[in-house]
């Protein structure tokens, strides 16, 4: 009777209206908007209806219109069918947008021929009558208008363009126009190159600077074309024709550097890579990695004490002595699909990492034969590095799964009573220290542009990993005193300095003795206050994460019912530490009705 007096009272209706609004955020993975759905459902007493209502709700809150359209097609529709599907769905996004970051471009190649035809007297060019650009303009040689200095007649050396008329006349050239799919401005300079004003634009991805042909057909340059051998290759492996390299002065900003071109027909003028240093215009920066990412743990004495402790279980990658066996469903089909298209760009980078992961036993190349067959998928992580992952959303429909529960965020904080000191460890590459047996391994075979290989240790993208993850770390860790394991988190904590380091230490006993290995970069190790599934947990209690707070002080005004429906979905999270949440948001949610006109301000 005292804990039921003790517990808050909940409403019901509240409750499921709550759950009801609850939509996926903008850049919200369907993983974490799927766990705080199934965590508002406990409150909401569904009963038997819980799966359909979890179900319904994918549907509605998804933010991928077009799964969504791919759900309702769907008949009948299961709440697992619909995790499945929408897993997919965001594992291919999160190809395409791989893609995107890696290559940025548009590969709008065209064929460009110089036609030949009747030349005009005036500008050496072809164009249609009484469309002469040389009209008006000042010859450079003799000083006289409406013509250019290459069709001058006066007695002169003749510049560079003819030459370079002669060395592309009949050539066919092929241009790779670059442009932002996300609608990102381009970085354009302007200098003066030799006596002329020119934009140029820096591409620190380019290792050439280009020069276009027409910028040179005035004759105001003279000088001459040096034929190279040299071959210019576009970002997506395309032959990109030249009629030779020439030195010119380029000034910028009071600094004058002489720069090698190019010449090519391009739209636009190119500062590479080395000219945009010369300039000042980048910096090296020698490990990128160290400005990209988080800043390193904390430095405390109990951290000291543990890696110098337990070295081995802070090297190398951990493996559990049982293996992993996939069971899949009767009367499956097996599926042997193609492998994808792999951007140039990113082919030695795909090379170099599968050579990583043969070496360290987490893939093997086979050339036999194998029944399953499934694409490859490459997501850049955090740091910039590449993930080879396989997309096997055809096996996921065949899996037997375990079911495993996962434990709910609200139980484990439950538990967090008087701690005043944490830990948070954190397994290295937690999924590919599950080894597969041999016929698992046979079934994650991908295929990749350098041949097939299979997975030796669990995959990224298995339908069924996480559940046998947790499981795994479950049986190693259940029943430690203060300890938790949400998947690759290991969650300790203690009521002083004593009590935690006792505990801290039968954790990572018991990591040791199953093979498990951490990663010391990501391992918070007696600590006062940490990040543990989105919540800052401290000696003061459960708080909302910082990073959270931040991405809703820095959202936009809503500028009609949908961006505002977005907007209560993320803040509808802070619920629980605002009292009288339900009126401070009755105003908002008024906005939300059909009958009402939307105005903000």
């Amino acid at each position: 009777k005292f804990e039921n007096y003790c517990q808050p009272r909940t409403n019901e209706t509240y409750e499921r209206y709550v759950f009801r609004r609850r939509v996926q955020s903008d850049g919200e993975s369907f993983e974490s908007f799927l766990r705080d759905l199934q965590v508002k459902a406990q409150s909401c007493n569904f009963g038997e209806l819980r799966d359909s209502m979890i179900r319904d709700q994918i549907v509605y809150g998804t933010a991928d219109s077009k799964l969504r359209e791919r759900l309702l097609r769907e008949d009948p529709l299961t709440m697992e069918n619909a995790i499945k599907l929408a897993q997919a769905a965001e594992m291919a996004a999160n190809q395409r947008r791989m893609w995107d970051d890696s290559e940025k471009t548009v590969e709008a190649l065209s064929k460009v021929k110089v036609q030949k035809g009747k030349e005009c007297g005036r500008c050496k060019r072809q164009h249609q009558p009484k469309k002469c650009p040389a009209y008006g303009q000042q010859c450079r040689k003799c000083g006289r208008k409406n013509h250019f200095a290459v069709a001058c007649k006066s007695k002169a050396i003749d510049g560079v363009s003819k030459e370079i008329e002669s060395a592309s006349d009949g050539d066919e050239f092929e241009v790779l126009e670059v442009a932002d799919k996300k609608g990102g401005p381009e970085w354009f300079i302007e200098a003066n190159v030799g006596d002329k004003k020119l934009k140029l634009k820096v591409d620190t991805g380019s290792q050439v600077n280009l020069l276009p042909v027409s910028w040179l057909s005035d004759g105001s340059i003279q000088v001459k074309l040096k034929e190279s051998k040299v071959t210019l290759r576009s970002y997506s492996g395309d032959l990109i024709k030249h009629a030779g390299t020439l030195v010119l002065p380029v000034t910028h900003q009071d600094k004058t550097v002489d720069v090698k071109f190019f010449v090519v027909k391009k739209r636009h003028a190119l500062l590479g890579l080395e000219a945009s240093e010369q300039f000042g215009l980048v910096q090296r920066i020698a490990d990128v990695s160290a400005v990209t990412s988080k800043a390193q743990p904390e430095s405390t004495p109990l951290r000291e004490r543990v890696m110098k402790d337990y070295p081995e279980l802070f090297r190398g990658l951990g493996c559990f002595s049982k293996a992993y066996r996939i069971v899949l469903q009767e009367g499956s089909r097996p599926v042997v699909q193609l492998p994808r298209r792999v951007p140039h760009l990113l082919k030695q980078p795909l090379k170099e990492e599968l050579e990583r992961m043969t070496a360290a036993g987490i893939i093997a190349r086979i050339d036999e034969p194998t029944e399953w067959v499934s694409p490859l998928v490459l997501v850049r992580k955090k740091n910039g590095c590449l993930r080879i992952c396989m997309d096997p959303r055809n096996l996921n429909e065949c899996l037997r799964r375990e079911h495993f529960e996962m434990p709910k965020r609200e139980d484990i904080e439950a538990e967090l009573t008087n701690a005043r000191v944490f830990s948070r460890l954190d397994a290295n590459s937690g999924f590919y220290q599950i080894p597969l047996d041999n016929d698992s391994s046979r079934l994650c075979t991908f295929s990749t542009p350098f041949g097939r290989y299979r997975f030796l240790r669990m995959p990224f993208g298995l339908a069924s990993a996480p559940e046998v993850y947790q499981k795994a770390m479950s049986q190693v860790f259940d029943g430690l005193p203060g300890v938790r394991v949400y998947v690759d988190d290991v969650l300790v904590w203690g009521a002083n300095d004593s009590e935690h380091e006792e505990r801290l230490r039968a954790a990572l006993g018991a990591a040791q003795r199953n093979g498990i290995t951490l990663n010391p970069e990501k391992c918070e190790i007696g600590v006062k206050e940490l990040v543990f599934l989105g919540d800052r947990i401290s000696e003061k209690g459960i708080q909302p994460s910082p990073d959270l707070i931040t991405s809703v002080l820095q959202m936009p005004a809503p500028t009609n019912k949908q961006e505002l429906q977005r907007v209560l979905g993320l803040v509808t999270y802070f619920g629980k530490y605002l009292p009288h949440f339900s009126e401070k948001t009755a105003l908002l949610r008024e906005l939300l009705k059909h009958d009402r006109d939307f105005t903000w301000g």
